[in-house]
């Protein structure tokens, strides 16, 4: 075998699975789990935020609006408790984690 010959997929599963031991699952406080690698999925019973937020920094626009000049007219940060509304032409600078205003792209 050379060095830029390809090892079988089962042949290295079998090389990792004879070296890799899995870890012992701990219960521990959330507190004492920095750090650590969650042993299972743990889902919220609610929604977090619960509002539809944006996931990164950029613009707001309203979905229906195909104009192309917009007059940006707010800037919505994270941590704003009401959700500004956008007219037609218009456009509002949105911060990752910030409401996202009715009608927009999203």
């Amino acid at each position: 075998m050379s060095l830029y010959d390809m090892l079988p997929i089962n042949d290295a599963l079998n090389i990792v699975l004879r070296v890799v031991k899995p870890l012992t699952i701990e219960r521990v406080a959330t507190a004492e789990a920095d750090g650590r690698v969650l042993a299972e999925e743990i889902r919220s019973p609610e929604n977090v935020p619960p509002f539809r937020a944006s996931t990164v920094d950029g613009f707001a626009v309203i979905a229906s609006d195909h104009g192309t000049p917009r007059k940006v007219v707010d800037n919505i940060t994270a941590g704003v408790a009401d959700r500004p509304a956008l007219q037609q032409g218009t456009a509002a600078r949105i911060m990752t984690g910030a409401p996202l205003p009715d009608g927009v792209l999203g």
